[in-house]
């Protein structure tokens, strides 16, 4: 019925910019609602009919497709809004789901796009009519494009629900609730975020991971790591891997996250290299490398940009680990014997660092950036503390043998129907993971509860306008943990400016910056390649906002790092420019 519908035929009404679409059951069972009304909103030539179009979903109608949304050049990002969710009330928000098709096949991925893509207040269930499993939520072609997701729901995944497709790209994770991603028993499967190749920036912030194979992964054999990862204020709760499984990253905030039953499959030298550390030691929860000046120059671009490995800033602060003591038990007594053909011992995953990292940490001359607070080790009492922990620790058994992981039973689900209608939610969800541990509460920065604050609505609402994420970022470029040297928003707006205009440019661009302090200030200029191809002494400069006019000279046509240098800020502030 694709090529039967017309636009008219799935719009509600239109509100401005926005098309509100109705899905299958206001549209009198049509398949592929969105699909018909992004297509049917174009100009004969394929153009968007609206470009700042916006798609609004209906809450308590469901989206049912039985293909991919696939968007060509013509069609190039995609906005899909909801009304916020009510998370008590008992109307279930817009519900994406798929249908196998009549010969039995189905796509396994819900958009692709060659743009940015935006979703909030959406309910993405990855899973068929039939009870199958899908396998990811969306892919972008492009690099440098942007995929947020603002207060959404996942559920389900056979594999990941975001997987870059091109260089340089940005995640962004708001305020979503992911639970019962893992499916496969095979570890690396049931992720959030999965990367085969070099991504600009991942940011996850007040989102909760409730039963899973993992968060995020850098896969080893490549060395794939995000460029910049934030990670502020989630809960993290029974996945198999670190929620943090990558270690060659430029710049990472870690705060505030509540990490329970997490990193808890053991391992050994060669035994599942997608996720192993490159020196077989633990993961653990937060995980740092050496890189090569090669690294540098290929793999950390656009606002990242670090001259040696002295430049890396790392923030590490406010958060709380534990481990079920039943996971150590099956770890010392439990896990097979390895063949006499294998000689090697099992590996606990459960640790805050391993004895490198720490080190790296430790070593304040060498890496002066690299900053480790504050660790708690305290199971909060939850408000629904479902015991799962018995069932975890048979799964993780099971596919802990001598080998390559398989086998074994699905990861068990936080959920009322386990084995039918799997596309009927639990709602509101069965999850309520708020505490009233009295350390945890005020453990956090600036004294608000450590985990995601979803959990505690009144702090959420006092949490937006407090500036957090703005000063975390400030300490991150100072390098400085938030407890030692508190920094006012204001004064972390002014260190962090810096612009140039007009941008592209050809003659001449007139480079604007604020600093802190008195200092003297040096501007560096490199390539794409990461090569240094001018430096300019400006002297010493008092506080305050500066410009100076930055001539062409005998640059040649192309993209640029600008990056204003202190002797308070070695690293810099850095800004593209573009000379046509």
């Amino acid at each position: 019925n694709l090529l039967s519908q017309t636009w008219s035929d799935v719009i509600k009404e239109e509100k401005g910019d926005t098309a509100v679409v109705y899905g299958f059951i206001g549209s009198g069972n049509v398949l592929n609602t969105l699909w018909i009304a992004v297509k049917g909103d174009t100009t004969a030539t394929g153009e968007r009919t609206n470009p700042n179009r916006i798609y609004e979903t209906i809450p308590g109608d469901v989206y049912l497709t039985d293909g991919t949304l696939e968007l060509d050049a013509s069609v190039p990002s995609l906005k899909i809004v909801g009304p916020p969710i009510d998370w008590t009330g008992d109307q279930v928000p817009p519900l994406h789901i798929k249908q196998t098709r009549v010969d039995g096949s189905f796509d396994k991925t819900f958009f692709q796009v060659n743009g940015d893509l935006y979703m909030s207040n959406q309910y993405i269930l990855l899973a068929l009519t039939d009870n199958t499993l899908d396998r990811e939520v969306m892919r972008s072609l492009v690099d440098g494009d942007h995929t947020q997701f603002d207060n959404c729901i996942f559920e389900f995944t056979n594999w990941v629900l975001c997987f870059p497709s091109a260089l340089h790209q940005t995640f962004k994770f708001r305020n979503c609730l992911f639970i019962n991603t893992g499916h496969e028993p095979t570890l690396e499967k049931g992720l959030v975020f999965d990367s085969w190749i070099v991504s600009d920036t991942l940011w996850m912030e007040n989102c909760t991971v409730l039963n899973g194979g993992g968060v995020s992964l850098g896969r080893t054999p490549d060395k794939v790591s995000p460029s910049f990862a934030y990670f502020n204020h989630n809960t993290f709760i029974n996945t198999t891997l670190g929620p943090f499984s990558f270690y060659l990253e430029a710049e990472m905030v870690v705060t505030n996250n509540l990490i329970v039953n997490t990193s808890i499959v053991p391992t050994y030298p060669n035994f599942y290299p997608f996720w192993e550390d490159e020196d077989h030691q633990p993961n653990g929860i937060v995980n740092i490398d050496t890189v090569e000046a090669a690294w540098i120059a290929d793999k950390w671009p656009d606002g990242y940009w670090v001259e040696s490995e002295a430049d890396r800033k790392v923030m590490v602060d406010k958060n709380d680990t534990y481990w079920d003591p039943k996971f150590q038990t099956m770890f010392d007594s439990q896990l097979p014997a390895f063949p006499d053909t294998i000689d090697e011992t099992w590996n606990s995953q459960m640790i805050n660092m391993n004895e490198r990292t720490t080190a790296m940490f430790a070593d304040d001359a060498s890496y002066p950036y690299l900053t480790n607070g504050t660790w708690y080790n305290i199971m909060p009492d939850f408000a629904n503390n479902m015991d799962l922990v018995d069932d975890w620790v048979q799964f993780i058994i099971s596919n802990s043998s001598p080998g390559a992981p398989g086998g074994g039973n699905n990861q068990p689900w936080w959920r009322t129907n386990m084995t039918e209608n799997l596309v009927t939610p639990d709602w509101p969800p069965l999850a309520d993971l708020s505490y009233t541990d009295a350390t945890l509460m005020s453990g956090g920065t600036y004294n608000y509860p450590v985990g995601d604050l979803k959990w505690f609505p009144d702090k959420m609402a006092e949490w937006k306008m407090s500036g957090e994420s703005e000063k975390l970022l400030a300490h991150l470029k100072a390098g400085t943990l938030t407890g030692t040297q508190p920094i006012k928003l204001d004064q972390a707006n002014r260190s962090l400016q810096v612009s140039a205009y007009p941008n592209p440019f050809s003659d001449a661009t007139n480079v604007k910056f604020n600093i802190p302090a008195a200092t003297n200030v040096q501007l560096v200029l490199y390539d794409v390649l990461g090569k240094r191809v001018r430096t300019t002494d400006l002297g010493y400069r008092t506080a305050g906002s500066h410009e100076i006019m930055l001539s062409r000279g005998d640059l040649g046509t192309g993209m640029y790092i600008l990056r204003i240098k202190t002797d308070n800020n070695a690293a810099g502030l850095t800004t593209k420019i573009s000379i046509k």
